[in-house]
């Protein structure tokens, strides 16, 4: 069973702070205009989950490293959901998220 490490917390918060900043910079850009969301609701919010869902995974990672390789495994098709290349930067978290999963220590084997 694995652990998590100091290092591997410190790779999943970077993923987290990294895709918080790339919906912010998604906000500002308008694609996730909030008074569009409340206007367009049944449009948008299935696209914020979406986005949201491998954040929420890696968070629940700080407990358990399994879900940190399914938030990994979620984010990078994530990243090229959009051909506009507005999700692209989403790889960076993704990436931090498998770099956390594998610096998680094995423990020994019960003999």
């Amino acid at each position: 069973m694995r652990r998590v490490t100091t290092a591997s917390r410190a790779w999943t918060i970077a993923g987290l702070f990294l895709a918080t900043l790339h919906l912010g910079l998604l906000c500002s850009v308008s694609l996730f205009d909030a008074g569009r969301v409340v206007a367009d609701w049944p449009e948008r919010v299935p696209w914020l989950v979406l986005v949201a869902i491998p954040a929420a995974l890696a968070i629940a990672g700080l407990r358990n490293p399994s879900y940190l390789r399914a938030a990994a495994i979620i984010s990078v098709p994530l990243s090229v959901i959009s051909l506009a290349g507005a999700t692209l930067p989403l790889i960076i978290p993704a990436l931090c998220y498998v770099v956390a999963y594998i610096s998680c220590e094995s423990e020994a084997p019960a003999t």
